[in-house]
């Protein structure tokens, strides 16, 4: 079972631009020959949308959320992947394609981090462990040991 994150992807990507051109707006003034092409392409999108398609997408997080609020009354543990890709070349700007599907953009292949995130379900790992309030003192204690380094040999 997962939570329905129909259009997160639209929002995620309405909200994200309207918060470049807001925060790195006067950078693109400033020093626009120093940012990298993708970041560019964000700043400019977020300058093309208008207020009513920032209050819709601002509406539907709403909506998201309130779909993970009832996918988690119902149950405890949403378990998912937070990346579709292993660790890559650094000289590679962004995931282009997936096993034939293509991306349109530096963004969209992240889309499974993200698409939580609007639901305030925070910090990605690799394993991503999103429980509900009720059983989040249990995850903590089950996280906490996981997340520290392990020694070998373990101790006896």
């Amino acid at each position: 079972a997962c939570p329905d994150l129909s259009g997160a992807l639209d929002t995620f990507q309405v909200l994200r631009a309207a918060l470049f051109a807001a925060d790195k707006g006067d950078l693109l003034e400033s020093h626009r020959d120093q940012l990298k092409p993708d970041i560019v392409w964000n700043i400019e999108k977020g300058r093309a949308l208008d207020g009513a398609t920032i209050a819709r997408a601002e509406r539907h997080r709403g909506v998201l959320h309130q779909r993970v609020l009832r996918f988690f009354a119902r149950h405890d543990l949403l378990l998912c992947p937070a990346v579709i890709v292993p660790p890559f070349d650094v000289d590679i700007r962004w995931i282009e394609e997936i096993e034939g599907h293509r991306f349109d953009n530096y963004v969209d292949w992240l889309g499974l981090t993200f698409a939580l995130t609007l639901t305030a379900c925070h910090r990605p790992p690799c394993l991503r462990v999103s429980p509900n309030r009720a059983c989040r003192w249990a995850c903590r204690s089950w996280a906490r040991p996981a997340a520290r380094p392990a020694s070998w040999p373990p101790p006896r």
